[in-house]
């Protein structure tokens, strides 16, 4: 009897540890298969990105109608447009500094355009680059803008 209760006592720890053992193998393996596969995702993610190192900077200039000389155009609205064959989509926009100068940074490859606009003294001023071209790569493209008067 004592034999009997000494095996059953043994095999009920045996039975304990492989169900520990177990169930921490089947939460390990389920833990490694989540961190495979968020870093096959991430790869993958990486992969596919497009790179967004390209910077657009200038200054915005305007034509002052009372001497004809340039001057900073404080606070213009520059806008970034998408120009494709098909069409030419505003993207996004930034406000030009204390100086004049903008700066559009993550811009990734393609077409660009970009256009502005700024008022004083009720004056609406406006003016737009050239097309821009960029790679998506590590680059920095200066484009100035020239604002001039515009009757409506």
């Amino acid at each position: 009897m004592f034999f009997c209760k000494g095996i059953c006592f043994f095999c009920s720890v045996s039975c304990f540890i492989k169900k520990t053992l177990c169930t921490f193998a089947e939460k390990r393996m389920k833990r490694i298969s989540v961190i495979a596969v968020s870093l096959l995702l991430l790869w993958g993610m990486a992969v596919s990105c497009d790179k967004y190192d390209s910077k657009i900077q200038g200054k915005v200039v305007y034509i002052s109608e009372q001497d004809g000389e340039e001057h900073a155009a404080v606070g213009a609205l520059v806008a970034k447009y998408s120009v494709t064959a098909k069409d030419t989509v505003k993207v996004s926009g930034v406000i030009s500094d204390t100086a004049g100068n903008y700066l559009m940074e993550y811009v990734t490859k393609g077409e660009w355009l970009l256009k502005a606009e700024w008022v004083k003294d009720s004056v609406l001023y406006r003016g737009s680059s050239e097309s821009i071209s960029t790679t998506g790569a590590n680059e920095d493209i200066i484009r100035n803008i020239v604002l001039t008067s515009v009757e409506e």
